[in-house]
Order: structure tokens, then sequence, then C-alpha cells
């Protein structure tokens, strides 16, 4: 790692920290021959007490990598029915939690568990250790810290779903970003997979639930109020992040611009936008050779702001018939009144129809007044198309403001709000990466030096204002608090897209209607996001069903690179053929070495698996036009990660930290498995996790 930054994905890794030697032989001269050997029997007996000890910690975990099972996530080829004990199993199941030491009765623990989104582990520890990240380096230098490899595919709905649940993909049922519950083929619609009412498997919320546990969720992934309202009885939720839509056209971002402007009353001029139904004005003044905006409802004065900064906006408007509260940032950009420009953002409505939060009202109105008020903003719900329209500026602040507004929720949830078990977010890396990840590299088509410049201190910058929020959580532990850190999967820059449907299309495997709609009735495949459906009508016929999955491998394998003639598909697998065995291997295991084959997946993914290589990305499921692979632009996607978590750029953090009551085991570097996540989650708060496939990572010092 070069002091200018983090390294981009494929770059080349800085050399490992300095360890600091203590050099005996500048202290043994002064000492006499009783004391050296008394020195020598003292070491002696200590390297035989090591010697025991780590004996002992291969009986209890097998390997010292923190994984869940004794070969590595990599080389493993066993199906998880095969790694069950059999005294633990049940039909569907396995719990191997119930193998852990049990803690005493008088230790008690709470645990707080915070994702952060797309924390790339090739960078943040790295960074922690070169001293850019403090507080993250106290993971490295007191706790437990190391890489964590995501489930497939590294996407953020079954990532989470597994840190929940303790298991994969084929046990917990979230398959995707976009979840289905039955093939497109056959009617089944879409949703968010965030949303978490793909979750068959029990989670870590309703186990300390049914324990008496009390449970808060800060905008944890699946944590979406009208998922758990009567489920969960008395956990504390926000839910305002990822797939939250209030239900109200108005709450989007938008700029104000090309609006008419008049003479205004003791200012320069005045202009008017409206939020809903509701009529704001604009009056522009000149105070001490700046201007000024002040923002006004009616007669009331909502406040002012000189131009090119932000002011936070709390006031109700009318939409409808109906009185909104709301709360949003808004930037004048331009207060030239030949090209006013003003940036208002995503609001947040207090009594939305669709509910984000759930507990007591008094808590909702002071985390309104105390967090949202202040200011709120997510990168997240801001269109890209709208953030082109501004600066690079203007969105360096969008991305440090959405830090501020998730770690203030954080911080307020968990000062305020009762718990045994918190489960926080931050959002903020993910929606960053996918939009800036692959500017790091100034040969981009789509970069430059100044952009790659830019983009590495705005990533740098992210983090370090994470860092610090990192540190006034860990300053608010109490003793016997045990903090885990960890991401959900990893981003790679990207130098093209891949359009799967396309390549469909050509092979005569998906049609087009002359709508430019893709025909379901006609077509034989479809692709939507990791995996590929094949019309149920032809599994009717096993030998054509099997030509057609190998047609369709063949289409999507045979894709090249025009620019540089790679193939850019990792693997093509078929999730079964005709007589249920695997059609295509992945890079020499079967398809349960992905744990996707399991009830909670059943009818649920696609009839071919696919994955592309780090560069690419098969986001875009256009299915007209010419051009397979396709070269992305600025303020278009350029950071992708929905892919297998082997790749090192995909594997993200885990870091475990204590409070001053907690004795932590010293394991550095660990590789872990996404599912262990659960599983140390309910180790730790000594709670039944019914359908856990992962072992626990032992982390309490006994």
């Amino acid at each position: 790692m070069t002091a200018g930054g983090p390294r981009a994905a494929g770059q080349a890794g800085s050399p490992p920290g300095i360890w600091i030697m203590v050099k005996f032989g500048l202290v043994l001269p002064l000492m006499n021959r009783v004391k050296i050997l008394t020195i020598a029997v003292v070491l002696v007996a200590a390297l035989v007490g090591l010697v025991a000890a780590v004996a002992g910690l291969k009986q209890q975990v097998g390997t010292q990598t923190g994984m869940g099972y004794t070969q590595t996530f990599e080389q493993s080829t066993a199906k998880p029915a095969e790694e069950a004990p059999a005294a633990a199993a049940s039909a569907t199941t396995r719990v191997y939690y119930q193998q852990q030491r049990v803690q005493p009765e008088a230790v008690r623990y709470r645990v707080v568990l915070i994702s952060i989104d797309a924390a790339r582990g090739m960078d943040v520890w790295e960074l922690a250790k070169e001293g850019y990240l403090p507080n993250m380096a106290r993971f490295v230098q007191y706790g437990v810290y190391g890489q964590l490899a995501p489930v497939f595919p590294a996407e953020t709905s079954p990532n989470h779903a597994a840190m929940l649940t303790g298991a994969p993909v084929g046990v917990h049922g979230v398959i995707s970003n976009t979840q289905y519950f039955k093939s497109p083929f056959e009617g089944g619609k879409s949703e968010p997979g965030y949303w978490g009412r793909g979750i068959v498997a029990d989670t870590i919320w309703q186990a300390a639930e049914r324990a008496g546990l009390r449970v808060v969720i800060s905008n944890f992934i699946h944590g979406y109020v009208p998922t758990w309202q009567g489920r969960l009885q008395n956990a504390v939720i926000v839910y305002a992040t990822k797939a939250y839509k209030p239900g109200l056209e108005f709450a989007s971002a938008s700029l104000v611009e090309g609006v008419k402007t008049e003479r205004a009353s003791g200012g320069l001029y005045q202009f008017t936008f409206t939020v809903g139904n509701t009529t704001f004005t604009g009056v522009v003044r000149e105070e001490g050779g700046a201007r000024y905006l002040y923002l006004y409802k009616g007669t009331v004065e909502l406040g002012k702001v000189r131009e090119g900064q932000w002011l936070p906006v709390d006031t109700e408007v009318e939409y409808r018939s109906t009185t909104y509260r709301v709360a949003f940032m808004l930037k004048p950009l331009s207060l030239d009144e030949k090209k006013v420009k003003v940036f208002i953002g995503n609001k947040l409505v207090y009594n939305a129809p669709v509910a984000w939060f759930m507990g007591p009202e008094e808590i909702k109105k002071k985390y309104w007044e105390e967090v949202v008020a202040k200011g709120y903003i997510d990168i997240y719900h801001v269109s890209w198309n709208v953030l082109a329209k501004t600066d690079l500026r203007t969105v360096a602040e969008v991305i440090n403001a959405t830090v501020d507004y998730y770690w203030r929720t954080n911080l307020f949830m968990f000062e305020n709000v009762n718990f045994d078990l918190f489960t926080g977010y931050d959002v903020t890396p993910d929606p960053v990466e996918h939009l800036i990840l692959g500017l790091f590299d100034p040969s981009m088509p789509y970069s430059n030096k100044t952009l790659a410049e830019w983009a590495v201190k705005t990533y740098l910058g992210m983090w370090q204002r994470i860092d610090s929020y990192v540190g006034r959580l860990m300053s608010k532990l109490e003793p016997n608090d045990v903090l885990i850190v960890v991401g959900d999967h990893g981003q790679w820059g990207i130098r093209a897209y891949v359009r799967i449907n396309v390549a469909l299309r050509k092979a005569g495997l998906l049609v087009v209607g002359p709508d430019g709609k893709v025909d379901l009735q006609k077509s034989a495949a479809y692709y939507d996001g990791g995996y590929i459906y094949i019309n149920p009508r032809i599994r009717e016929d096993p030998a054509r069903y099997e030509y057609v999955v190998n047609k369709v491998i063949e289409a999507v394998t045979s894709i090249v690179d025009p620019t540089n003639g790679e193939r850019p598909i990792a693997f093509a697998v078929a999730r079964r053929s005709a007589g249920g065995k695997p059609l295509a291997a992945i890079e020499g295991n079967e398809l349960s070495s992905m744990y996707l084959d399991g009830p909670g997946a059943a009818g649920r993914i696609g009839d071919v698996i696919i994955a592309v290589k780090p560069g690419y990305c098969a986001y875009d499921k256009t299915a007209t036009g010419d051009d397979v692979v396709v070269i992305p632009s600025l303020f278009q996607t350029v950071g992708c990660h929905d892919d297998i978590g082997t790749w090192g750029e995909l594997r993200s953090i885990i870091g475990i930290y204590g409070g001053r009551a907690v004795k932590l085991r010293q394991l550095k570097g660990i590789q872990a498995w996404m599912p262990q996540v659960g599983a140390t989650v309910a180790a730790i708060l000594n709670i039944q996790l019914k359908n856990a496939t992962a072992t626990p990572i032992w982390v309490i010092a006994s």
C-alpha cells in the first residue's frame, strides 16, 4: 500500500506489517548465570505449555483459521449433510453450536453486531495496520480480526441472511438481492431480497427473543418492519435502508433548476418549488459578499443556508389530502439567478404509509428529533442520474453525510434502547464502491488521473469517518459487551458489463417482443441475476431439457470480451440434470459445495448458475441490442460483487473486540465463513439457533 491511499482491486499488496522484536541480547550480559538459568527454565516451561495449548486448540476448532470445517473453504468438497454430527442433525438441518463450551451462568454477555456493507477485506486491515484507521487497528492489536468469505452469491441479502441464521442459501432461502419464490416462467414475481420475507430458517433475532433477551435492529438488512410486525414481540427496529420505500412519490431526491425567478422584497430574487403538494419559496439575499438562500413555507422561515453549504429541513407537507412530516437535506449548488440549481436529498417521512420504525412511540419521537431532524440523507436512495448533475465535492459530502446518518442511528439506538443483542448497519461503502471503485484505475476507459485521485481520497475519507464512529462505539461498551464488526462481501472494479440475456437471445434461447420486453411464453431461458431460469415446459422432456441446459451453458461460456479476447464467465453449472447429477463442474467442485442444495432454496434458484471473473459484472439484464460485452461510463455502476467468495476481492472483514471484562482469544488473520457469524453470536449469547449449519468461532477465552 502506497502513501497515496488504498490499492485498487488487482494491484499488488503492500509488505506485511512490521513486528516489533525485543532484543534480549542487549540485556542478557547484565544478568548473572543464575538469572539466566531461571529464565531458561521459565521459557522451556512456557514452550511446553504453548505446545499443549495448541494441541488442545486444534482438538476444539479443527484449524487455527477460524473456519467452521477442518478443511479450508476453497478445498472443501463435502456436502453439508456429510459434515453434521449425527447426534445433532435433524432431517434438514444441523446444530453445530451444541458442541460449544457453555458459558458459566454468572457470565452474561451482550453482543453488538455491526455490519458495514461491502467492507473489503483486502483494504480495511491494511489501512488499519498502516495507521489510517486507528480504531479498526484495535481489533488487530487487542482482539480478533480476519477475512470473511461470503456465501454464493456474494450479495447483500443472502449474506446477511447467513449472518442471521448461521446457514447458507440452501438452508435460509434468500437466493439473491432479487428474491423469487418460484420461477418467473411460472408466474413468480420478484421482490427485494432485503425484506427478509424469503428467510425460512431460524434467526438470531427470534432465538434471542425465545430466550427472553432484548433485541435492537438498527437498519440491519432483513429488518424491514412490515416483515417482523407480529413476528418479533419486543424488538425495537429502525429500518430505512436498502429496498425501503415510504410509498410516497415525492420522497426521492431531486434537483431544482431552470426555475422562473422574480424580484423579492428584501432580497435579490426569489423562486418556488414543491415537495408533495406543498410550495416552498427560496429567497436569495447577499450578505457579506456571499449569497444565502432563505427557505420559507408560506410566511414561516425554515432556515437559511450559504451557497454551497447544507441545510437540514424538518417540516410538514401536504400530499393527496394527507399531512406528512418529512426530513431532508438541501444544498444550493448555484444561486446565480441565471442558473439556479438546488439539490434536495431523499426524504424520510415520519408517518409514512410503509412503516420504518417498530417500538415505543416515545423512542421514535426522540430518534426523529435527535438524529433525523438534524440531518438525514442516504446515498443509497439518491439516484445517480441526480448525482451526476451535481459535482464531485457534493458527491463526497453526500457520502460523508450518509456515514453520519447510519452511525448516529447506531449510537442513538445503542444508548437509548435496552438490549442483549444489538444488530447495527452502515450501507455507505456498498453504493460508494459501486459508484467509484473502477475509478481507482486511471487506465479504465471511464476514468482518468483526476478522477482516480478524487476516488481514492473520497474512499479513504469515508473509511476514516467510519473509523471515528467505531471508536466512539468502542468507548461506550459496557464491561461484558462483545463487539463484532463484519462486512457482507467485497467488490471489484469493472472493466465491462456482460449482458447474459443478449447472449441467450443471440443463441435463440430468449425472445424479445415488439415492445422490447422479454416474452417468457416464447423463451426457453431467462437470466435474472446469478441464475438462469429455464421454461418448465421444457423440463417435461428430460432429453430436451438436458439439451437446452447444455446450450445455455455453451452460450454463456463462449462469450468473449472483444477488447482483450478474455472469456469473462468464470463458470456456468446446471443445478441438476434430468438424472439428478451436475452437468458441469464448478472449478472442480460439485454444486453442493456452494451450499445451494437444500430445503430453503428448493424451487427458488434457477436451473443454471453462473459467475463472472474479476473485472466483469453481470448486473445488466438488458435483452436488446447487439453487444454482449459493454464498457460502462461515469456515474454508471463501476464496482461489482455478486459472485463466488473464493475471489480475494470479494472477501470482507470480521473483527471482534470486548469490553474490559471480556477475555478474548487472540486470533489473528483468521479466514472465516459468513454463516459462522450467526453461529458465533448464538454461542456467545448461549441461545438456540435452530437451523445453524456452521460452527462458531471460539472467541471467548475460558
